[in-house]
């Protein structure tokens, strides 16, 4: 059975806590009711938890209609966000949301049916910080253990200058 906005929020906070990323009351309150609050200066959305390891992450289809680098809408405020969070029972993992478009666009099965969807299913290994996209894929990805309040910013920061030496390697 899915875990509820309230439940996942909570799980969230939880191992924010545990981390030393303190969330404000008001922003707290967001995540419990929306599924989405700001961590470190990035927005954050809760992915939604359906299982100890089962997740549903969501992906834009922009990515799929061509080259594109927008960001997933959380429908709630209409903004894109930066940074899904994925709490399992002792991690708190996050994947940035240019790293979940590579992710997205290495899927193996069924292709057409889920560029088309804005939900797709997870499954999360907490023993090896990765997950596979759901219905027989077997590609690892990985993911960011969550364990202080430099985390995300270092990893948005080191994706982006990844992402410009590999352009201007092929330029």
């Amino acid at each position: 059975m899915a875990w509820s906005k309230r439940g996942t929020g909570h799980q969230i906070l939880h191992l924010l806590q545990g981390c030393g990323i303190e969330v404000d009351e008001r922003e707290a309150n967001q995540l419990k009711k929306d599924g989405y609050t700001y961590v470190s200066g990035f927005l954050c959305k809760a992915a939604n938890k359906l299982g100890e390891q089962s997740f549903r992450g969501l992906v834009c289809p922009d990515w799929f209609r061509g080259v594109s680098d927008a960001k997933p809408n959380i429908r709630a405020c209409r903004t894109g966000f930066d940074y899904q969070l994925i709490p399992t029972r002792r991690y708190l993992f996050a994947v940035y949301y240019l790293a979940l478009r590579d992710y997205a666009l290495q899927l193996e099965s069924d292709r057409e049916q889920w560029f088309n969807k804005p939900y797709w299913g997870m499954v999360v290994d907490e023993e090896s910080g990765v997950f596979v996209w759901k219905g027989g894929n077997v590609i690892q990805f990985p993911l960011l253990v969550v364990s202080s309040p430099l985390d995300l910013v270092l990893r948005a920061k080191q994706y982006h200058a990844l992402r410009n030496s590999l352009i201007s390697c092929t330029a």
